[in-house]
């Protein structure tokens, strides 16, 4: 036996509104209010937290900043550069890195193009004068 009615195909109009809201928004507390009002009442009421002026500035708050600023200006310094070395670093590794790995062909050229000495042009060359290169004029 189905839970619900059968539906007869019509639709039903239902007069119902939304839910009333909750009466009260209780917030779930994990302390005991009373107690924590109680010490603060007792503890605290006639503490004497001393010049007020203290709080609001105090002189060695200046030179504390300074030295701060400082530092904190050689921490970056040193930390940028050692960054900066740290990525030349793996780039480099890795440029020689596919510099050892090429093919062999072209280590090969490279080693010959090394070996190969330049050609004197004492005794073949003496009477050879280059042409020299004419420029056209623009038409």
């Amino acid at each position: 036996m189905p839970c619900f009615e059968q539906c007869s195909g019509e639709p039903q109009k239902v007069s119902e509104g939304p839910p009333p809201p909750p009466k009260k928004n209780i917030a779930t507390t994990k302390y005991n209010k009373k107690l924590i009002e109680h010490l603060t009442k007792n503890l605290f009421s006639d503490f004497d937290h001393g010049d007020k002026k203290y709080y609001e500035s105090k002189p060695s708050d200046k030179n504390v900043s300074a030295e701060f600023e400082s530092n904190a200006k050689i921490i970056f310094y040193v930390g940028m550069s050692l960054l900066i070395l740290a990525v030349t670093t793996i780039f480099a590794k890795h440029f020689y890195s596919k510099w050892k790995k090429r093919p062999k062909a072209v280590k090969k050229e490279v080693k010959e193009a090394e070996q190969e000495e330049p050609v004197e042009n004492n005794d073949q060359n003496e009477n050879f004068n280059e042409p020299e290169i004419v420029q056209m004029p623009k038409v």
